[in-house]
């Protein structure tokens, strides 16, 4: 009784009574995921370990890893609210992975859907109020709401595409944020993880920190911090667009090199006649020297997925006998 008296409790961030969805009416309406998949990729029941539920639903660890250099990627401020980001063109994705939370590129980002469980006082006084680490990764992501609902028509949008509770009404939020700030210093970052001292992230930006900044490894070199790519297609479109302008400059260049040259009165320029043969033969080399790179790099990439897919196999067939050992 002692051990467990010495535990330190975080507050619950509110005290506002249950947001009336019904939380109390049904105790699997909380918004958890039926599975886990663990670090094997088994598959478990969610409810047989809460607290590792909630560590992996709401774990954003690499981007805590990458935390001093997530301002290539982003600016330390709030995010946009979503009638905002509908204005800038922008599709709201739904993902359920707390480290793509407010992550985009293109004209996408990349949302988690407020889990209800975040809405419950009892819920946080069981399950996250005893974990620091969890409580922090909570409260941040409720912050991140506080973000993006700021008028009832986020709130309508925030419902359309699924990132809130049907049955939560405007009314019910303002008081619920009013509740929120009165626990949590929302302009601060004390209480919350350290990755929503940032908002919208890019993920291109997170892509070349993963690459060049502090990899972890040959497979964050390749694949960055997500790839996104299904093809090598898409890989060589978004990574070597820029040949195409180079070859576009360097005929610009070429021509007006031709032209020079039938220029009597560059004829005798023995500087620019040498300048002439320099990029012409740059201009004829150019085109194989990148061609090699580039089958270089397809035979390496394809290399590393073939074995990558071995490695895979290998591990799942291990996997798949220890457990009939088990059994």
């Amino acid at each position: 009784m002692a051990a467990e008296n010495s535990v330190k409790l975080e507050p619950t961030p509110f005290h506002f009574p249950r947001i009336c969805l019904s939380l109390q009416d049904d105790e699997h309406d909380t918004g958890l995921p039926t599975m886990l998949v663990d670090k094997d990729e088994r598959l478990w029941l969610s409810h047989r370990s809460i607290s590792d539920c909630l560590h992996q639903e709401l774990g954003v660890e690499r981007l805590n890893r990458i935390h001093q250099h997530l301002w290539w990627a982003g600016r330390p401020a709030a995010a946009r609210p979503l009638h905002r980001q509908r204005m800038l063109g922008r599709e709201i994705v739904p993902t359920q992975r707390a480290d793509f939370h407010l992550l985009w590129a293109d004209q996408r980002i990349f949302v988690k859907p407020l889990p209800r469980y975040l809405l419950d006082p009892t819920f946080w006084e069981k399950h996250i109020c005893p974990d620091p680490a969890l409580h922090a990764l909570a409260c941040g992501l409720l912050v991140s709401y506080t973000w993006l609902i700021r008028h009832d028509t986020d709130l309508t949008l925030a419902k359309e595409t699924h990132l809130v509770d049907a049955r939560l009404d405007w009314p019910t939020w303002r008081r619920f944020v009013e509740n929120l700030a009165e626990e949590v210093d929302l302009n601060g970052t004390a209480m919350i993880n350290s990755r929503y001292a940032y908002g919208e992230l890019r993920i291109k930006r997170l892509n070349q920190i993963y690459r060049f900044a502090k990899p972890g490894g040959l497979r964050d070199i390749v694949s960055g911090y997500a790839s996104g790519y299904d093809s090598y297609t898409g890989f060589y479109r978004d990574n070597f667009g820029w040949i195409v302008t180079l070859f576009g400059f360097g005929s610009i260049l070429l021509s007006a090199l031709q032209v020079g040259n039938g220029l009597v009165e560059l004829e005798s320029h023995e500087k620019f006649r040498r300048l002439s043969f320099i990029l012409t033969l740059l201009a004829l080399l150019a085109p194989f020297a990148i061609g090699a790179v580039l089958l270089l790099l397809f035979t390496c990439l394809f290399v590393y997925h073939l074995a990558q897919t071995v490695r895979y196999h290998r591990k799942k067939g291990a996997a798949a006998g220890e457990l009939e050992r088990e059994h």
